[in-house]
């Protein structure tokens, strides 16, 4: 049987490029929770939050849980706050095998700041802050979820390149695959 391998931390932690890197290294499908809410509303994460709100849109990723089926081995890419519910948490726990990718705030602040520059408004919560806010920002989610990430069974140091980290991820993945 095969338990999902999921990815929780900051915005910033790589959560959906590493999910796609160790999916395609290891022929997994790769879902992300962002992407299946935005496929299932028609609409895209920032438009969902300004029109229907954070609690509309958290109360979806529980619908992701709810919903959720596999027939095999695969990664999921959550959104940042998607651990917060108490419910999403317990899911995470009782059926996947769930990896706190921890990164500090400064880093994920250079990476969001770089993939604003290309992308802008892709990161709704962060929507128009400066770099002194955005770190400001990004410390404080840091120590408001940081005790809910550390609970999970596994951690990688995010703050390392992205090559080294999808490394340790496809060595945990082989966990998840006899779990």
């Amino acid at each position: 049987m095969f338990k999902p391998l999921c990815l929780v931390g900051l915005m910033g932690s790589g959560k959906s490029t590493l999910a796609a890197t160790v999916g395609e290294t290891l022929g997994w499908k790769v879902l992300d929770t962002d992407r299946w809410i935005e496929e299932e509303e028609k609409n895209s994460v920032q438009q969902i939050v300004a029109a229907k709100g954070w609690e509309y849109f958290r109360e979806k990723e529980s619908d992701f849980c709810r919903n959720f089926k596999t027939t095999g081995p695969c990664l999921i890419s959550t959104g940042g706050g998607f651990p917060m519910s108490p419910f999403n948490f317990q899911w995470l726990f009782d059926h996947a095998l769930t990896v706190y990718l921890q990164v500090s705030p400064e880093i994920a602040a250079e990476r969001i700041s770089r993939q604003e520059s290309l992308l802008p408004g892709s990161r709704p919560l962060m929507g128009g802050l400066n770099s002194k806010d955005l770190l400001n920002k990004l410390r404080k989610l840091y120590w408001e979820r940081g005790p809910i990430y550390e609970k999970f069974p596994f951690s990688v140091n995010a703050d390392a390149p992205l090559d080294q980290v999808a490394e340790a991820l496809v060595k945990i993945s082989a966990i998840a695959q006899t779990e």
